[in-house]
């Protein structure tokens, strides 16, 4: 059908150009300036009206691609294959104007996880395998298996869902999720010995007993990214509310081309 409609969008556009150079075809033989006028908007309404109906369709074929290999296309791939790991997706499901914006939000979460396994290893060395008690084990050990995977389907795939289906609701809950990583990485940032975060505070104590020792060194580099995956979050979601807007806006104008451009000429 998409292709059945692109051939007749382009027998119409090929009529309203030669309306525009004056070769009148039998459709159009002795009408007044004012008719040819009314004909050529009602045309030019007909083809806003397909080339919407045909992203629309795109975008359905593309979800059913997406829900195919969730389930069947899922269970023919190997098992040491690990889709965290690939960037494939992104290059086949997001539309190319914003997949730089996905292959950020992808690097961050890769130095989030880079970082919450630097903070496992740092508060480690720091306590000593005979001081590393099990409760203080057993709270960074979760903290890797719980924040590493939260953060990959919390908030990346969440936004990687919200660009490719170009949903609305599915950004509100990518806000929710994201602001949760941001008050996260704050709080890690703050570096409270009690959460086993190597921040702040843990690397100004550390510099302060000058023990010049690799403990410290690995608590600055740790409380360092730390900081940068902080800044790095902040910056960017912002560029996700900026691609969010972008995304609505192109979604107006392909259902309202006219009323938009009225409003932007105003």
């Amino acid at each position: 059908n998409s292709y059945l409609q692109r051939s007749v969008l382009e027998d119409q556009v090929q009529r309203m150009q030669a309306l525009l150079q004056g070769e009148d075809s039998e459709e159009y033989v002795d009408i007044t300036p004012e008719e040819r006028a009314k004909q050529l908007d009602e045309l030019e309404q007909k083809l806003d009206q397909m080339e919407a109906d045909i992203t629309e369709q795109e975008r359905k074929i593309r979800i059913q691609k997406q829900e195919y290999e969730k389930t069947n296309g899922g269970m023919k791939r190997k098992w040491y294959k690990c889709k965290c790991l690939s960037t494939a997706d992104i290059r086949s499901d997001i539309p190319k104007r914003f997949q730089r914006s996905v292959y950020n939000m992808y690097y961050l979460w890769l130095f989030n996880s880079l970082t919450i396994i630097m903070n496992w290893v740092a508060m480690f060395i720091y306590h000593g395998f005979e001081d590393f008690g099990d409760n203080q084990f057993i709270m960074t050990t979760l903290l890797v298996f719980v924040a590493i995977p939260g953060g990959y389907y919390g908030w990346y795939r969440r936004y990687f869902i919200t660009i490719a289906n170009e949903s609305q609701t599915k950004f509100m809950i990518f806000n929710v999720n994201f602001i949760i990583h941001g008050i996260f990485v704050v709080v890690m940032s703050a570096g409270f010995e009690k959460l086993n975060s190597a921040g702040i505070l843990l690397m100004i104590k550390e510099i302060v007993n000058d023990k010049n020792s690799w403990t410290e060194i690995l608590v600055i580099i740790t409380a360092s990214m730390w900081i940068i995956d902080l800044i790095l979050s902040l910056i960017l979601f912002k560029k996700c509310m900026k691609t969010n807007t972008l995304m609505h806006y192109g979604k107006l104008l392909k259902k309202e081309p006219k009323r938009i451009k009225v409003f932007m000429n105003e």
